[in-house]
C-alpha cells in the first residue's frame, strides 16, 4: 500500500489541529473550575467543588421602627462536613443557619464547609419609618364647659391605617378628631396595622378663668317709683374680654 506525502501531511496536520483544540478545551475547563472557587488537589487533574449550593436566603424585615426583630435564614444543600454561617462578613461564625433578633441594616452573608468558603453578598433588613404626627388644639370657650377639640394631622410613617388615642394608648378610636373635651392634658399617640405605636405627645386644652366681678351700688332710687338708681360693675376678671353686662339675669345684655 502506497501512502502519498500529501495524505501523510494531511493526517499529520489534522492530528496537530486536534491536539491543539483538545489542549485549549482542557485549559479552558481548568480555568473555569478555579474561577468558581473550586479547590485544587495534589493531583491537578482532580478538582472537587468547595461549599455546596446556597439554595436561598430568607430575610424577615422589622414591623415596628426601632425594634430588633429581623431574621435571616440561610438554606444550603450538598455541603461537605461541618457547615458554618456568618452574617457579618466572616468576623464570627455559627453552626445555626438562622439568625433572629436583628436590627435594621445590611448583613454580609458567608458560608463555609470543609472544602472552603463562599461569599453570598449583602442583604438588607428593613424597617418602616417612625410614626409622626401634628395636632391642632381648640380651647374650651367658657370655664367649666366641655367643648375643646384635638385634631391629629400630618401623619407619616408606620404601615397601613391608623388608630388614635388621647389617653396614652388605654383606649383607641378610628377617628383622628377628638371633640367635646373639657380642659386638661391629653396624651396623644397612634398605632398602625402592625400595632406599632408612636411616641406619646402631650397636648393641653385650655379654658378661660371663671368670670368674677364686684357690683357696687353708686346711687339708690331717690323717690318711690323713680328710675335714677345706679349700679357699677368693678374688678371684672376671667373669661375673654370684652365683656357685656346684664342686670336682669342674662335676659338682655349691654356693653
Amino acid at each position: 500500500m502506497k501512502i502519498s506525502n500529501s495524505n501523510f501531511e494531511n493526517c499529520y496536520t489534522m492530528r496537530k489541529l486536534f491536539t491543539i483544540i483538545l489542549a485549549f478545551i482542557l485549559f479552558a475547563g481548568a480555568y473555569q473550575a478555579f474561577g468558581s472557587k473550586d479547590i485544587e488537589k495534589s493531583n491537578p487533574n482532580q478538582i472537587e467543588k468547595s461549599s455546596g449550593i446556597i439554595t436561598n436566603v430568607v430575610v424577615t424585615s422589622i414591623l415596628c421602627h426601632g425594634d430588633c426583630t429581623g431574621c435571616i435564614e440561610i438554606n444550603t444543600s450538598g455541603n461537605t462536613g461541618i457547615v458554618l454561617y456568618s452574617i457579618n462578613g466572616g468576623s464570627t461564625w455559627s453552626s445555626n443557619p438562622t439568625y433572629c433578633g436583628l436590627c435594621a441594616g445590611e448583613y454580609i452573608i458567608k458560608v463555609k464547609d470543609d472544602n472552603g468558603e463562599v461569599s453570598v453578598g449583602g442583604f438588607y433588613i428593613t424597617e418602616p419609618s417612625p410614626i409622626t404626627f401634628s395636632t391642632n388644639v381648640s380651647p374650651v370657650y367658657c370655664n367649666g364647659d366641655s367643648n375643646g377639640c384635638i385634631e391629629v394631622t400630618n401623619i407619616n410613617g408606620g404601615s397601613g391605617s391608623y388608630m388614635y388615642s388621647n389617653d396614652g394608648g388605654t383606649t383607641w378610636n378610628s377617628s383622628s378628631y377628638f371633640c367635646g373635651l373639657p380642659a386638661g392634658d391629653y396624651d396623644i399617640c397612634l398605632k398602625d396595622d402592625n400595632d406599632c405605636q408612636s411616641t406619646v405627645t402631650t397636648v393641653t386644652i385650655t379654658e378661660p378663668q371663671a368670670i368674677s366681678f364686684n357690683p357696687v351700688v353708686n346711687q339708690n332710687v331717690t323717690c318711690n317709683g323713680g328710675a335714677d338708681g345706679e349700679i357699677e360693675v368693678t374688678n371684672v376678671s376671667g373669661g375673654t374680654p370684652p365683656y357685656e353686662y346684664s342686670d336682669d339675669g342674662g335676659a338682655t345684655y349691654q356693653i
